[in-house]
């Protein structure tokens, strides 16, 4: 019952935590990621938070399928952690201090980005090192998950509509975080994708 009231909690906090910025921009975004011989295509949420003017809080999350079958997942690993620690029941035990800490990791952003120009067209240069890839694959049996780090490239372009609508193509480099001696999944590889969203920004 607490972990279901903490996540509950968790959901509330991040809008209004949204509304304490100076703006937020979000959407969905579809994206082809690239990871050696390994390819991936995935639908899913993004959302940035601005600080002043120019710098931004991070997330995104979405769910694919891989070329080699199953299922892809990525999620910031903040929120991956938060949920195994209010999921774990053993941890409750231990106290409530977890339960807290795992609240706090749910809505923890995957990285800063920073809008290097202004105007209609606006260049949004991001590093995301807390990030996590997930793959499941039921027949034959493969499931691996691990954290990963991207530095993302990304064009916002506003449209001329009555509602703030952008449309923002991006490019991304990747690392996943593993050991040398792992050789299960390649450490480098791209993202191409693009963003349709709503920016509670100001325009000129």
């Amino acid at each position: 019952m607490k972990a279901r009231l903490l996540l509950i909690a968790a959901l509330f906090l991040a809008p209004l935590f949204a509304k304490s910025q100076d703006y937020f921009e979000g959407g969905l975004y579809v994206e082809h990621f690239q990871l050696g011989y390994r390819s991936q295509q995935q639908i899913g949420g993004q959302l940035h938070m601005g600080i002043g003017e120019r710098f931004t809080l991070n997330w995104q999350a979405g769910l694919g399928v891989s070329n080699e079958g199953g299922f892809y997942g990525h999620a910031p690993a903040g929120f991956v952690g938060g949920m195994k620690l209010l999921r774990d029941r053993s941890v409750y035990t231990q106290g409530t201090m977890w339960n807290y800490l795992g609240t706090l990791l749910l809505v923890l952003p995957e990285g800063v980005g920073y809008y290097v120009t202004e105007g209609k067209m606006r260049m949004h240069v991001s590093v995301n090192p807390l990030g996590f890839d997930y793959w499941l694959r039921r027949e034959p049996y493969f499931e691996h998950g691990r954290m990963s780090g991207s530095v993302v490239f990304r064009m916002r372009l506003m449209s001329n509509l009555k509602w703030p609508i952008f449309i923002a193509p991006q490019v991304a480099a990747t690392m996943i975080y593993r050991l040398p001696e792992d050789g299960t999944l390649d450490r480098y590889g791209f993202r191409v994708g693009v963003t349709i969203g709503y920016s509670s920004e100001e325009r000129d």
